[in-house]
C-alpha cells in the first residue's frame, strides 16, 4: 500500500538524520556570528541524506541542490550491526541524560546501531538499569509510533 511506503520512507528518512544529526547542523537565520553554528555541515553526509531521499522517493529542488554537491570523499562502507543493548546491569542512564541532544561519547556508540531493524526491534531484555541505546530508541518511538508492516518484516 502505498501509505505504507511512504511511512517506511519517512522512517528512514528520521533515522538517517539522528545517525547523522551532528554532521548536519542548522542552517543559520541571523547573520549575528555569536548565533551561528559552530561546525558546518558534512558536505558528504548532506549528498548521502539527498541519495537516500530520492531512493526511497521524496523530490525537492533542496534535494536537487544537495545531489548537485561535489562529494569530496569515498562515501564510508555501511557498517557491520550487531545488536545494541538495552538494559545493563547497573543503574544505565542517569535522569538527566534521558532527555535533549545524546551526549556524544554515548552517541558515537550508538550511532551504528540507529537503523530501522534495531529502532523497531522488539527483544525483550531483563536488567536494572537502560542503556544510551534506549533512550534513543524510546525518543524515536515517541515521536515516529509503532509500524504494523515493519513490525511484521522484521518478525520473518
Amino acid at each position: 500500500p502505498r501509505d505504507a511506503q511512504i511511512d517506511l520512507s519517512f522512517r528512514q528518512i528520521i533515522a538517517f538524520a539522528m545517525r547523522h544529526f551532528v554532521d548536519i547542523p542548522r542552517e543559520p537565520i541571523s547573520d549575528d556570528v555569536t548565533v551561528r553554528p559552530r561546525v558546518k555541515a558534512n558536505r558528504v553526509t548532506l549528498r548521502q541524506f539527498a541519495e537516500l531521499a530520492i531512493r526511497v522517493g521524496f523530490e525537492s529542488p533542496e534535494i536537487r541542490r544537495l545531489l548537485d554537491m561535489e562529494e569530496l570523499l569515498d562515501s564510508p562502507n555501511a557498517p557491520e550491526l550487531s545488536r545494541p543493548l538495552l538494559v545493563t546491569s547497573g543503574p544505565g542512564e542517569k535522569l538527566q541524560r534521558r532527555c535533549g541532544l545524546p551526549k556524544l561519547d554515548n552517541f558515537q556508540n550508538d550511532q551504528n546501531f540507529l537503523f530501522l531493524p534495531h529502532l523497531h526491534n522488539q527483544q525483550d531484555d531483563n536488567g536494572e538499569g537502560i542503556t544510551s541505546f534506549f533512550v534513543l530508541r524510546s525518543f524515536y518511538s515517541a515521536f515516529m509510533g509503532p509500524s504494523d508492516l515493519l513490525d511484521d518484516l522484521l518478525a520473518q
